[in-house]
């Protein structure tokens, strides 16, 4: 027995428009796969161990990079009790114990990971608002917890010196501003501008 079906295609692309429409997506090219893929850098980042790292780096680019897009790396566990992450002013003066995100490989990651410190998790990221999830750690017993606040880090100094980047050598009497209002979405943007061209 033979079944002859005709599909008719202007009516399921109509109503594939209904459910773009419906769904509150606009009209345009989409790369689904890479959209989340950029959420899940951008939401909690992609765990990764310590000697991945090096995986992750892009020598030509001086960059990490997860999946073609630009990421930066930071320590998810910054051994701090939540107060101390919470308040920047319990933090005032301390900006260098307070925890970091690195941009590229820098001093500090590669005598980490010459010491052997593999027993830190690493996170890969995107937060373009500098806020980042962490754990924090309990002051007595020491159990780390995942924080329901994400905490604003700060771009490593290892970093900005090994880069030059925006003065940072030649400026000593600007380099904590230059931490302090490093924009880590004009970063990322900027580099997604030098890459595109």
């Amino acid at each position: 027995m033979r079944i002859d079906m005709i599909i008719d295609g202007k009516k399921i692309f109509k109503e594939l428009i209904k459910l773009r429409e419906s769904l509150g997506i606009e009209e345009g090219n989409y790369n689904f796969r890479r959209d989340s893929i950029l959420k899940k850098l951008e939401d909690d980042g992609v765990e990764i161990e310590a000697d991945e790292i090096k995986i992750y780096y892009d020598r030509h680019n001086n960059r990490f990079k997860y999946k073609g897009e630009t990421v930066i790396v930071y320590i998810i566990d910054p051994h701090r009790p939540a107060d101390y992450l919470l308040d920047p002013k319990l933090r005032r003066g301390k900006k260098d114990k307070y925890p970091k995100f690195h941009f590229r490989m820098c001093q500090t990651l590669i005598e980490m990971l010459e010491k052997g410190r593999y027993d830190e998790r690493y996170i890969l990221a995107r937060s373009r608002d500098g806020l980042f999830t962490v754990h924090a750690r309990e002051e007595i017993g020491g159990h780390s917890y995942k924080l329901d606040e994400r905490v604003k880090l700060y771009v490593c100094r290892y970093c900005l010196r090994e880069e030059d980047y925006n003065g940072y050598l030649e400026n000593t009497e600007q380099r904590t501003n230059i931490v302090e209002n490093f924009n880590l979405g004009e970063f990322l943007y900027n580099e997604e501008a030098r890459h595109a061209l």
